[in-house]
């Protein structure tokens, strides 16, 4: 018996169709490579807060807005395909896209936004914050199933960069609810291009492509992350016959492989201020002119060369390169033991002085840098006694706001100046209790931008921040680094941008598709042999896009020629005239069947007018038929009951569907 229903199960399955995707018959995987130490700790989105966790989140969610390529200053819709903002910037309204799946088939509504962006506010983790400032949850109303109003309790300027941010995915209320809130820890529940197949902690993690990912299918069927424990692990990896990526190469190992054919070096400019921390708790350090000497002295190039590689570029004050409200136009210090000298012979320290400045155990890029720091400072009289201290009692010191230098860094939150000037330089910022810096005047400028909604308005007043910043000097801005990202040169597509770091959608094996648009080609040729110029034309027009994606100019020039052949062919033969009437034809049955909501039977109608549409080579119309697949697919998805979301996505929805079919053909035997 387990046989028979066995046979019947797979008989069944072979006649389900899945909207909006394309089964591959193999597999297409890449493989990325990281350190173990950069395995991603708890992925929930409410609670991550690390960039391990950002830059995985990214890519197996959707948020309300986003940005695109390499731009991280232009908002651009992502879940809401719009939206309008009051004029007193208080009211946002934002108007969802219709058609869009969680992973397991559930539709996404209005009902998922509001539920993940309060869920945000009740966790109340460590991304909360940047929230909790502009909203709380009655600020989120739902007008319709796709609409959703929020209300901010103040003007708030950054406050369309924080939904940009992973904390604002967009979660599936019912496998939350259903999973408990604790599953979302090492699992996922998004619409995003990817989601989590299988977590082999301290090993790999696999991501599956959303098959319905409404914003296109990803290029890679596939992608394995392995985690490794050395660099010689890492390039063994790269120089393997698999399509492998490293976003963070090792810099000292660039140059090896740079050479290489087969392999694609590149760097990327990150969202991250490496600066020095001046204590005003000590006297010197309250003299603006002994602040402005430091500056001046400081081995920005030297640090630049000696202990990044070289890799990044000296940090253009507290707002990173690439981030609005950044201002290229202010020349930050370099540089200039002259000046260092002036500044100190015009400050209350023009003898100089000495004092100590310490780093913990074992630091060896902090001890460096003060080695050279150390250098500068003796040619202007300023004495620095290095002291090296346990790694707890640097701590400590630094808790406790005692430590004279403090070597930090900042990495981005949301991509905007608010999310640098504020924790930096304000007195009430997470580095205020280290610096011990406050001016009044500032401060009321750091948080006038903060809540102006106008963004020209805004920006002219970031321009003036860094001024008075530049001008007050209370820290010493040294890097922004860049990373190393080494990959085998079959991938193509690769996109980074320095707020959402690398699209893992975007990448794409041009291997593969070489081969399938030379295959496709190869039968269309065959096709045309025997004169099924219908036939043929349909498969050039399926190898026309796989051409020009590839970039090769000839293949596409030679498959444009044998569809006019093909044409040519067919007028004479009058079967172009015969096709067309067939569709036209057929497209009319669909839109009345259609009207009466009889949404299977206009799907199958509207395919069969798009495949003679395609035919013949009218591309208005063969759009027109796949809009109106996609709204019939839409309204399907919407009367039938959403499966239970499995592991295996696609596969879920077939066991579920197969086992319906078959409970259906049992009871009809009255074998159950």
């Amino acid at each position: 018996m387990k046989k028979i229903v066995l046979g019947v199960f797979l008989l069944l399955l072979g006649g389900i169709v899945f909207p909006n995707s394309i089964v591959a018959q193999t597999q297409n995987v890449l493989t990325l490579v990281y350190y173990s130490n950069r395995e991603p700790g708890n992925i929930d989105p409410a609670l991550a807060y690390s960039a391990n966790e950002s830059y995985l989140l990214f890519n197996i969610y959707d948020r309300l807005v986003t940005y695109e390529g390499e731009d991280a200053k232009t908002i651009k819709p992502s879940i809401a395909e719009s939206w309008e903002v009051s004029l007193d910037g208080m009211t946002y309204t934002f108007h969802i896209r219709k058609g869009i799946l969680f992973a397991n088939g559930d539709p996404l509504t209005a009902e998922a936004v509001q539920y993940s962006l309060n869920r945000v506010l009740r966790k109340n983790g460590n991304p909360a914050w940047m929230y909790k400032q502009a909203i709380d949850e009655s600020s989120i109303k739902i007008i319709d199933d796709y609409t959703v109003k929020i209300t901010l309790k103040k003007p708030y300027g950054p406050f369309l960069n924080t939904l940009a941010f992973h904390a604002a995915s967009i979660v599936n209320p019912k496998i939350v609810k259903e999973k408990g809130d604790g599953w979302l820890s090492s699992h996922s529940a998004g619409s995003g291009p990817f989601f989590i197949e299988d977590w082999q902690k301290g090993e790999s993690l696999t991501l599956a492509a959303h098959p319905g990912y409404l914003m296109g299918r990803p290029g890679f069927d596939k992608i394995v992350i392995k985690y490794v424990g050395d660099s010689n692990e890492m390039e063994d990896l790269l120089y393997s016959n698999e399509s492998v990526l490293i976003p963070l190469f090792p810099t000292d190992r660039a140059a090896g492989v740079r050479g290489n054919p087969k392999i694609a070096v590149d760097t990327n400019l990150e969202a991250t201020e490496n600066f020095v921390i001046m204590n005003l708790k000590i006297s010197y350090f309250q003299d603006k002119k002994v602040r402005q000497a430091f500056s001046y002295a400081f081995p920005y190039e030297e640090v630049l060369k000696e202990f990044y590689g070289g890799y990044g570029i000296q940090a253009p004050g507290p707002v990173p390169k690439g981030i609005f409200g950044q201002d290229s136009s202010i020349a930050w210090y370099k540089t200039d033991m002259e000046k260092a000298k002036k500044a100190l012979s015009e400050s209350g320290f023009k003898t100089g002085f000495s004092f100590d400045a310490y780093y913990n155990q074992g630091n060896s890029l902090r001890e460096g840098i003060l080695e050279l720091f150390k250098k500068n400072l003796a040619q202007i009289g300023i004495e620095m006694q290095l002291r090296e201290i346990s790694g707890e009692q640097y701590s400590s010191m630094r808790s406790e706001g005692r430590l004279p230098l403090d070597f930090t860094g900042w990495q981005i939150d949301y991509a905007d100046a608010d999310d640098f000037v504020y924790p930096l330089c304000h007195s009430k910022g997470y580095y205020s209790s280290r610096s011990h810096y406050k001016n009044i005047e500032l401060d009321a400028l750091i948080e006038k931008a903060a809540n102006e909604p106008d963004q020209k308005k805004r920006q002219k007043l970031y321009s003036d921040i860094l001024r008075m910043i530049k001008e007050e000097a209370p820290m010493i801005w040294t890097v922004q680094p860049s990373n190393v990202v080494a990959f085998t040169r079959n991938i193509k597509g690769y996109e980074y941008n320095i707020a959402l770091g690398i699209s893992y959608k975007s990448l794409w094996d041009e291997n593969v598709y070489i081969d399938k648009a030379n295959s496709v080609l190869e039968e269309a040729k065959s096709l045309l042999s025997s004169k099924d110029f219908n036939s043929a034309i349909a498969k050039l027009n399926e190898a026309l896009p796989l051409f020009e994606k590839i970039g090769n100019k000839e293949k596409t020039q030679e498959v444009q020629n044998l569809i006019e052949q093909c044409n040519e062919a067919l007028k004479a033969s009058g079967n172009i005239e015969k096709l067309t009437q067939e569709a036209s034809s057929l497209f009319n049955q669909a839109k009345t069947t259609f009207d009466a909501q009889d949404c299977q039977k206009a799907k199958d109608l509207f395919s069969q007018a798009k495949d003679k549409y395609t035919q013949i080579g009218d591309s208005e119309k063969k759009t027109q038929c796949e809009d109106y697949i996609r709204q019939c697919e839409e309204k399907l998805a919407q009367t039938q009951a959403p499966p239970e979301e499995k592991k295996t996505g696609i596969g879920a929805i077939a066991f579920f569907i197969g086992i319906s079919m078959v409970i259906g053909y049992l009871k009809r035997k009255r074998k159950y």
